[in-house]
């Protein structure tokens, strides 16, 4: 069996563009934010404050920025050994090779599984840029109305990464159904 491998051009550009607008806006707030100064950005909806967290989602673990750091690490060599295994050898998301199975669906499971890796991956590359760095991860993101974490475009990112995922694996456990006719003779 020859395995095809062709550059992952979107998933490259998806990462890079997060990676960007997640970096920049980082930046941005760095040097125009006081740290810990709550502002509204859109008054009642859309909040900025400047805050560095050193744990992980609402500061779990804070105080060992060290083990965040190599603990992201980890994490990110384990999503690219995941693409590679996937996406590379297999050449299909973990999903039988019959399309016939899936309606002829499996091109676009396919497609969404690669944007829920990417838009995770970018958001992790962003924030372990931030860990490495500064030893913090840079959030300025929060909704007043709710009493909620303070968050940034990597966090966004991983979010919905992390709920497209859950989507596919409902769509693939209860929402598709196999066109072939079984009959019980």
């Amino acid at each position: 069996m020859r395995i095809k491998f062709s550059m992952p051009w979107p998933e490259i550009v998806v990462t890079v563009v997060i990676l960007l607008m997640d970096q920049l806006s980082k930046h941005w707030v760095k040097v125009t934010l006081p740290l810990y100064q709550p502002m509204p950005f859109i008054p009642g909806v859309l909040g900025l404050c400047y805050v560095r967290n050193s744990g992980v989602a609402f500061g779990f673990l804070s105080g060992y920025p060290w083990l965040m750091a190599i603990l992201s690490i980890v994490g990110m060599i384990g999503l690219v050994i995941m693409y590679i295994m996937l996406f590379i050898v297999r050449n299909v998301a973990t999903l039988p090779s019959d399309e016939e199975e899936f309606n002829g669906t499996l091109p676009q499971i396919n497609a969404a599984c690669r944007l829920a890796w990417t838009l995770t991956f970018g958001g992790a590359v962003g924030n372990v840029i931030d860990r490495v760095r500064y030893g913090s991860v840079v959030d300025f993101l929060y909704f007043p109305f709710v009493d909620f974490a303070i968050f940034n475009i990597a966090d966004i990112a991983i979010t919905c990464g992390g709920i497209l995922m859950v989507a596919i694996y409902l769509y693939l456990e209860f929402g598709l159904k196999p066109t072939r006719n079984v009959s019980h003779e």
